[in-house]
Parts: structure tokens; C-alpha cells; sequence
């Protein structure tokens, strides 16, 4: 109440002063502020990490720092697209094994050759979800970083990248679940990085992991753009009881987000860390 209180009296300062001057020179104080305030709102938030995408080598670096840099042994790129996440695990810890999924068949392809003599990476063909089966996969074109599962994120695809695409090309994908892969083919081992890119799939893609997120040190999620994903509340409470603690990626590295508030629904892409408590 104190802070609201405080922004409260400086409104009521600035319109004071306004009101003050002559009509042509109030309204174009008037006029600066309104171009002033959101100028700062934005500034203020990008340092918050809220539109914030440094690219590959910087999230995983914030990644990792979240592990107190220790070396991992095993690290999952969901969404691999061509491999540049990838690569930066590789780069930072160049004896841990990767599974990629990436469920495009042409970014596959681009992957078996980018990582062909590497043994330390899998790639799995598969979308993860929560369900396992068949979906359709909307994408601009082959090979496209802006494939998405979500019908919802589909419409929404023009205000996400601000400019104009359509998600006209299908391709049918299957999915599975991640509790299902990590029990069968990972024998239940540890992680120490989950990444997670699927164009406002995350939501669906974390409701499959089941008891898999017990045994992940670190997950990177990706969350905003209007209508792709539930409210951020969802992902708060989800997190909180399983024992994560909620970072956002920002500029001056891992900022936490210690407490809920709706001030955390913000619709422009922001990139999230979850680590797990010690037990």
C-alpha cells in the first residue's frame, strides 16, 4: 500500500504542475510525459529481464551459473531447431551428453549433420507434450524457428514477431510425453539443464513431465506473447509446489522472482529459470 501510495502522489504532483502551466505549454508537458513514462517503463523492465532474448551462449551461461558452475552430466534441448543451444552445452560443458528434440523433419535433418561425428548428442524426432500421439505442427516454412503445436499461439504468430508471417505449412509430428523418454530411455538419470522453446508449447510440454522434474536441477522456459500460455500465476504455483525457485534472465544475470504479483503478467517474450531446491 506504501508503494502505491508513493506512485500515487507523484501522478498527483506531475498532473499538479501541469495543470499549473498555460494551456498550449501543459499539454505539451503533458504530451513529453506520455512519451517519457513509457520510455522509462520499458527500460525499466528490459532490466528486469521482460523482453529480454540475449541469445544461446547468454541463457546458458545464466544457466548454468545456477548450478555454481559444476559439470553436468546430461542436458535437454527440447525445441533444438538447428542446434545453436545445443552447441552452447556442448561449449560449456563439452563431456555431458545432450537429447535434442526437434520434431521438424528438415531441422532434423540439419541437426544429423551438424552433429554427426559428435556421440555425446541423441536427437529424438519427437514434440514433447502432454499427451502422447499425433499433432499437427504449424510453421511458416521448413525449417522455421516460429513452428508451434498451439492453435492459439498460431493467431497470435504476428504480434509475437512483429512482422507479418502465416503458419501455413503443416506437418504432422508425434508426440510423447518427457516421464515416459526419461524413464525409458534415460534410465531416470539426473539432469542438470531442461531447456524448453516450443512457441507456447511449454505449458502443455511440462504437464508430460511428471516425476521427471524431481531429478532436473535447472529449467529454461520461455514465457509471453499474448494468449499463448495460461497466466503467469500458473507457472509461479506450478514451480513453487515442486520446490523451484523462479529466476528471470535479464542483463545483469539471474533476477529472482521471490513473490507473485500480477505485475509478473507481462506479454512480451521473457525467458525463465527454475531451479530445483536441495532437498
Amino acid at each position: 500500500m506504501k508503494k502505491k501510495r508513493k506512485h500515487f502522489l507523484l501522478y498527483k504532483f506531475l498532473i499538479k504542475i501541469a495543470s499549473l502551466l498555460d494551456g498550449s505549454l501543459g499539454s505539451k508537458v503533458r504530451n513529453a510525459l506520455s512519451k517519457l513514462f513509457p520510455f522509462i517503463e520499458r527500460t525499466g523492465t528490459f532490466f528486469l529481464g521482460k523482453a529480454y532474448t540475449p541469445g544461446n551462449q547468454e541463457e546458458l551461461r545464466q544457466a548454468a551459473s545456477l548450478l555454481e558452475n559444476r559439470e553436468t552430466t546430461l542436458c535437454i534441448d527440447i525445441g533444438g531447431n538447428v542446434g545453436n543451444y545445443t552447441q552452447a552445452i556442448l561449449e560449456w560443458f563439452p563431456h555431458a551428453s545432450v537429447v535434442v528434440f526437434e520434431p521438424q523433419k528438415f531441422n532434423q535433418d540439419e541437426l544429423h549433420n551438424r552433429f554427426r561425428s559428435n556421440n555425446n548428442v541423441t536427437i529424438e524426432p519427437y514434440a514433447i507434450s502432454n499427451t502422447q500421439g499425433s499433432a499437427e505442427l504449424f510453421t511458416d516454412k521448413s525449417g522455421s524457428s516460429a513452428g508451434t503445436l498451439s492453435e492459439v499461439h498460431k493467431d497470435y504468430v504476428n504480434i509475437c514477431y512483429k512482422k507479418i508471417i502465416t503458419l501455413d505449412t503443416v506437418e504432422t509430428v508425434t508426440t510423447i510425453k518427457f516421464e515416459d523418454y526419461w524413464k525409458s530411455k534415460l534410465n531416470k538419470q539426473q539432469i542438470g539443464i531442461c531447456k524448453l522453446d516450443i512457441e507456447g508449447h511449454e505449458w502443455k510440454a511440462l504437464g508430460g513431465f511428471g516425476d521427471a522434474l524431481q531429478h532436473i536441477e535447472v529449467i529454461q522456459f520461455e514465457f509471453g506473447c499474448a494468449g499463448t500460455h495460461p497466466p503467469f500465476l500458473e507457472f509461479w504455483s506450478f514451480f513453487k509446489e515442486r520446490n523451484f525457485d523462479l529466476y528471470r534472465i535479464a542483463p545483469l544475470g539471474p533476477m529472482p522472482v521471490r513473490k507473485y504479483t500480477s505485475w509478473h503478467e507481462c506479454f512480451v517474450t521473457t525467458n525463465y529459470l527454475a531451479k530445483r531446491k536441495p532437498i
